[in-house]
């Protein structure tokens, strides 16, 4: 709800008419000061008075700091709380929906104490606060007030604090409003209870209520006897389409025998409703005192629960008798007063809430505690946590929750065991939130619940992923003394685990051992993964030697984990001897530890054992996948780059015969073609390749990008460079998006066959195209250029795009050297040393070589000095040199 920040525009008080119990807006000398006030504070300058309220308003975003700023600063000797700094407190914690909790125990407690401000003064400064520091407009905070002042039973400052947000236009809730007015019609203050439901009216708020309000506002009229205003509310309510429940239909049928008035009963609803008071065809036209002695029948029975239940029934056996709310009351709070009655208890009101025709469940608790005080049965809880469950077993959680609430509200402590069940099924209906709302509820009353409880949060902070929650939760409850379980103590190491943080995992798998439990396979599991995880092998390793000699044996998960951690080492032989072994101990290996092993002993080329493997898999009945091919497809395309020409032929045939059989079985994939497409190309098939990208196109398969890639390797090897670029348009044309690879591939294509114009008009589509050109392009395009003697335009051309490293420099200054253009050469030698780069072997070769090719030996003989100074080995110089075609590397042979 909202509200106007116009808040000291008040509206025309039409209705303000003050109660004869009214308090004045004069606050006593006890009530709290505007200002802190200490014994050291006192002749300080009227500054210091707002420092507090300065460093309070700097934890504006930060809540929970202001909150342990506001607790620490009450402490101090001779604090006084101020309402200005506490309105400021209350507005920065409503802020935020973590803090709402500590709203509303601040509040409570406040209002609870008998030296505090009058309601509207209080109203007025949190409303003058919000303005002041620029807080968004939200009721919940008023709303926490005025629900206080009723739980305290201050009526008279609730009704002010009521009135007062009326005037400022801050809305109450509706909830909160029906329990001031059942509270205002029980104290008798009849007339100014339908005086403040007027003045709703009038300002439309939240359609005059709900049917709760309409409820207690005819029972009002009806106890008053005023028959007339009772069916005016019911039938206003009618107009307004105001879902009427069965206890509004009850009581107006209570008016029409009141006022024998036989047009009004045609409103009465299936029998099945429950209204208020027994109705039967003898009834109607006796005297209203007739309609208590069922009433006064049921209760002689008081000591004897049998006969009452007996009694009952017999008169729900009478043709037009229909249940009402407080016979029925008295019945369960009568049978609810001795142990061998308390079965039927449970079975009425099972059949009762069941049904789905029956006023709303915070009518009916209140009424069984009417019920109670009235007729002096002493306080059980029995009856109302039997009504609770029943809610739940029947699915209806939203009463449950209501039912639970009120019962808290009037001090009815609900049972720990109904209490987890109504907690498990609200998780289960997700309804995360309000879940830990009702337990804060609980707390907050010193209400914890038991282990069962703990489990049932902590499993939502799990779902949340608010691990460190969970954890704090878990230590919380240990701290209270709790008496934990394996349970317990298996979920908060998943929490644990989930943070990777094993020193505490590994210490609570030692504490559970301690206590005589033995922590489950789910719990091993859980610690050994995040060991996996967290890249500690051996701490994993020997807690699946621990999970064994527990007598768990090693499943799946655990299984594969350990067994890819093997193979990521290098490990396979181990990684197959924990397979063997877990085959051995009766567990069937699903196609993930084979894959594990297939993929594992093809990338150390062992491909005989990777074929044996997946020759058992499909023995064993074990379906193959499209990964498991392609891990052997691409260990049969290394290891043909190992053999060369070798048996090159009959790995070709191995690998095609794998994706016929793949392809049979319907796992191939774009992978599976596109690792035999790149094999062929490569050796320089590119018919084959051609055939089979045919093949893989009638298959229904779409070429990717790396499809189109290694189809361009293999047209660039053969020189065919038109048809190369040819691909380069289908790719654009089929929607996908060429990347470096594919660019680089057709430069080095176009530079290697002479024709250094169209590789750089690619490179230029490249940087049209966004592409950053890695190095190796760089490079591909400076060595183009410069084999085919272009190195200005290599200069001109790729400034931009030099990053300037090393081989970059290299490859310009062997450009110039071979141009026999020393003096270029030597410039960038220069600015390569600038920069703080260190020449190589290499650039150091071209160097002395092309001083060689002049002649100029003295230049030649200063570099290789320079090379020895830098450490550079002369051996690979004199390598270098000794292949250069020139007339004068004898001469420095014979000098090194």
């Amino acid at each position: 709800m909202r509200f106007s920040n116009k808040f000291f525009t008040l509206i025309p008080p039409k209705n303000l008419r003050p109660f004869s119990q009214h308090s004045t807006t004069t606050t006593p000398t006890q009530h709290f000061s505007e200002k802190i006030i200490s014994p050291e504070s006192q002749s300080s300058k009227p500054s210091s008075q707002n420092q507090i309220l300065d460093t309070l308003f700097r934890y504006k975003s930060k809540p929970e700091s202001a909150l342990k700023f506001f607790q620490n600063l009450e402490k101090k000797r001779g604090f006084v709380k101020t309402v200005d700094v506490f309105c400021l407190l209350l507005q920065i914690l409503s802020s935020s929906p973590k803090t709402h909790g500590s709203v509303q125990v601040l509040v409570y407690h406040y209002v609870s104490g008998n030296a505090i401000p009058c309601a509207k003064v209080i109203v007025e400064q949190l409303l003058e606060c919000s303005g002041r520091y620029g807080f968004e407009s939200d009721s919940r905070v008023f709303n926490y007030l005025l629900r206080s002042f009723v739980e305290v039973d201050k009526i008279t400052d609730a009704v002010e604090c009521f009135r007062t947000m009326l005037e400022h236009d801050v809305i109450p809730r509706v909830p909160i409003m029906n329990t001031l007015l059942t509270a205002m019609v029980r104290r008798n203050m009849i007339s100014d209870a339908c005086e403040l439901y007027d003045e709703m009216v009038e300002r439309g708020i939240c359609g005059e209520g709900d049917c709760c309000t309409l409820d207690v506002l005819m029972r009002a009229c009806l106890n008053q006897g005023k028959f007339e205003e009772a069916q005016k509310f019911f039938e206003e309510a009618k107009v307004r389409g105001l879902e009427l429940d069965a206890a509004a239909y009850s009581i107006v049928v209570q008016v029409a025998c009141n006022q024998l008035d036989s047009q009004l009963t045609t409103t009465t609803p299936p029998t099945q409703h429950f209204p208020e008071k027994i109705i039967s065809p003898q009834s109607q036209s006796s005297e209203p005192s007739s309609q208590n002695k069922f009433l006064d029948k049921l209760l002689r029975h008081k000591s004897k629960p049998k006969l009452a239940l007996e009694f009952f029934e017999n008169v729900e056996r009478k043709r037009g008798f229909v249940k009402t709310i407080d016979a029925f009351c008295l019945l369960l709070q009568i049978l609810s007063s001795t142990p061998k009655t308390h079965s039927y208890v449970g079975s009425l009101l099972n059949r009762y809430v069941s049904s789905h025709a029956i006023p709303r469940a915070k009518v009916i608790v209140e009424e069984l505690l009417e019920c109670s005080r009235r007729y002096g049965f002493e306080s059980d809880s029995r009856v109302f946590n039997y009504f609770l469950n029943c809610f739940v077993r029947v699915n209806k959680i939203t009463d449950a929750v209501e039912c639970f609430r009120t019962m808290l509200e009037h001090d009815v402590i609900p049972w720990i065991p109904i209490t987890n069940k109504l907690l498990t099924a609200m998780v289960r209906r997700n309804m995360i939130s309000d879940a830990r709302e009702l337990y804060d509820q609980m707390v907050e009353r010193g209400i914890y619940g038991d282990c069962y409880t703990l489990h049932v949060l902590m499993r939502v902070c799990l779902k949340e992923r608010e691990f460190e929650k969970a954890e704090k939760l878990f230590e919380e409850a240990k701290g209270r003394g709790l008496k934990l379980d394996a349970a317990a103590y298996s979920i908060v190491v998943k929490a644990v685990c989930s943070r990777l943080d094993l020193n505490l995992a590994c210490q609570l798998l030692k504490e559970m051992r301690e206590l005589g439990w033995v922590p489950s396979e789910g719990t091993y599991t859980t610690v050994i993964l995040a060991c996996v995880k967290q890249g500690n092998f051996v701490e994993a390793l020997r807690l699946k030697d621990e999970m064994v000699s527990s007598g768990l044996r090693t499943n799946v998960v655990v299984a594969c984990r350990l067994m890819n951690g093997h193979c990521a080492r290098g490990e396979v032989n181990l990684a197959l001897k924990l397979f063997d072994e877990i085959v051995e101990s009766g567990v069937d290996p699903d196609v993930g530890m084979f894959s594990l092993l297939i993929n594992g002993f093809s990338k150390i080329g062992n491909m005989e054992k990777s074929y044996e493997l997946y020759t058992q898999m499909k023995l064993l009945g074990v379906q193959p996948t499209a990964d498991v091919v392609n891990f052997l497809l691409k260990g049969f395309w290394k290891q043909n780059l190992l053999q060369k020409a070798h048996g090159l032929l009959d790995l070709l045939e191995k690998a095609h015969r794998l994706l016929d059989e793949a392809v049979e079985l319907g796992i191939a994939d774009v992978v599976s073609y596109n690792i035999i497409l790149l094999w062929l190309c490569e050796i320089g098939k590119v018919n084959e390749a051609c055939n089979l990208w045919d093949k893989m196109m009638s298959k229904g398969i779409t070429p990717s990008r790396v499809s189109y890639n290694n189809l361009i390797l293999g047209y660039c090897k053969k020189g065919c460079m038109d048809d190369a670029y040819s691909l380069l348009n289908n790719i654009l044309e089929r929607g996908l998006k060429p990347n470096a690879v594919t660019y680089t591939l057709l430069i080095d294509g176009f530079f290697k066959k002479g024709d250094s114009e169209r590789g750089f008009v690619v490179f230029e589509q490249m940087m049209a195209a966004n592409i950053a050109p890695p190095d190796h392009t760089v490079n591909t395009v400076i060595n183009g250029l410069c084999k085919t003697g272009q190195v200005s335009k290599t200069q001109d051309k790729l400034n931009d795009f030099i990053t300037k490293d090393v081989v970059e420099y290299g490859a310009l200054i062997d450009g110039f050297c071979k141009m026999q253009d020393m003096e270029s050469a030597s410039k960038f030698f220069t600015e390569l040393l600038d920069v703080g780069l260190t020449p190589n072997a290499v650039v150091y070769n071209s160097m002395i070589s092309g001083f060689l090719h002049l002649n100029n030996m003295e230049a030649a003989l200063n570099l290789h000095q320079k090379m020895i100074m830098n450490k550079i080995p002369s051996r690979i110089i004199t390598g270098d040199i000794s292949t250069g075609k020139t007339h004068s590397s004898g001469v420095i042979l014979t000098i090194l």
